[in-house]
């Protein structure tokens, strides 16, 4: 990827592609370069999958032909278990995502710039798949924990943040989410992350409202039948509770 990167930004300069703009840095436009082809690179990677997302998996007419499995009761099992995992997806997001993703997967496993569902630009689609692809990845690690470590709301915490499916997630998750900051150490905690992460501030106010569903999806999973008390999202506190309080 980096080599591709490499050549495409050279091959802009030497064909004229690239103009200097007033204001636009030069490693903004290559920026820009990199994003693409990295989506590119992933949406290939997506048309690999072999995990049902239309509404035939609720039908179980879909062969899970990638889990190269050998025993059929494993094969079995194996189907139940991802169909448990996209029908809490579905539930989980929105619907406009998750019918905006199952639109969108066909035109990028065709690698097609110019098809767009439902009239929602190549970026919106995008954004609906990596949605309800970071959904699936937090439910089947949730379900992959055991449930007898979880014995109070402290692991339940730690928990919830480890099943989150990457490390900038996580982060967001423990500095930002979990604490619910409000005002000053919010935006102070938000500038914190983006430098730990090497991110801008704005990518990472952008993911805050994912994150919080990841773990709100995440806690529903572990907390099942532990009978734990309390959210792992801390309650906010606002200046007119800090006045009843000293009253």
């Amino acid at each position: 990827m980096l080599q591709d990167i490499r050549l495409a930004a050279w091959q802009g300069t030497v064909r004229g592609t690239y103009r200097a703009i007033p204001g636009v840095k030069f490693d903004a436009w290559v920026q820009g370069i990199a994003c693409n082809l990295c989506a590119l690179h992933v949406r290939r990677s997506i048309a690999r999958s072999a995990l049902p997302l239309d509404e035939q998996f609720e039908s179980g007419s879909n062969s899970l032909t990638d889990l190269h499995l050998t025993r059929p009761d494993e094969q079995a099992t194996n189907r139940i278990w991802a169909e448990e995992v996209l029908q809490f997806v579905k539930t989980h997001v929105s619907e406009h995502t998750w019918e905006l993703a199952l639109a969108s997967l066909p035109n990028m496993k065709a690698e097609s710039q110019s098809d767009v569902a439902f009239g929602a630009s190549s970026r919106t689609c995008w954004n609906a798949i990596f949605v309800v692809r970071q959904m699936a990845l937090t439910a089947s690690h949730a379900l992959e924990v055991e449930p007898q470590k979880i014995v109070d709301l402290a692991t339940l915490r730690t928990y919830v943040v480890a099943t989150l499916p990457n490390p900038l997630l996580r982060l967001i998750a423990d500095d930002l989410v979990l604490p619910a900051l409000l005002g000053k150490a919010r935006a102070a905690a938000v500038a914190g992350v983006a430098e730990k992460a090497g991110v801008s501030v704005r990518y990472v106010k952008v993911q805050i409202g994912l994150v919080r569903d990841l773990v709100t999806a995440a806690e529903e999973i572990l907390r099942s039948g532990t009978g734990i008390e309390g959210s792992v999202i801390e309650a906010r506190i606002t200046p007119a509770s800090h006045t009843v309080a000293r009253v």
